[in-house]
């Protein structure tokens, strides 16, 4: 079963990080422009580049074209293992 994660994009950022706030929510800053599928493109590139993985184990199955999506990760990954793999520590759950 995919681990799905709950993330917001902020697009257009001067470079590429991750960040959890006090909202508890995971966000990732991307440097692509929210046109033509470059943003979603590039966060699936950056998530599977941060976590070690294929690019095929890493979709998007909501928010194509808003902000916040819900990424699939098909991986034998656990949610904490994954926060450890994006350098943000240990954190608590978001869900």
């Amino acid at each position: 079963m995919a681990l799905m994660i709950p993330i917001k994009v902020v697009p257009r950022s001067r470079q590429k990080r991750w960040k959890y706030s006090t909202q508890q929510q995971l966000t990732c800053y991307i440097t692509a422009a929210p046109e033509k599928g470059k943003a979603n493109q590039e966060i699936i590139n950056f998530i599977a580049a941060t976590l070690k993985i294929p690019k095929k184990a890493v979709s998007i199955v909501k928010g194509h074209a808003v902000r916040t999506k819900l990424i699939a990760i098909d991986q034998d990954i656990s949610y904490e293992e994954c926060i450890q793999r994006l350098g943000l520590g240990c954190q608590k759950k978001l869900f």
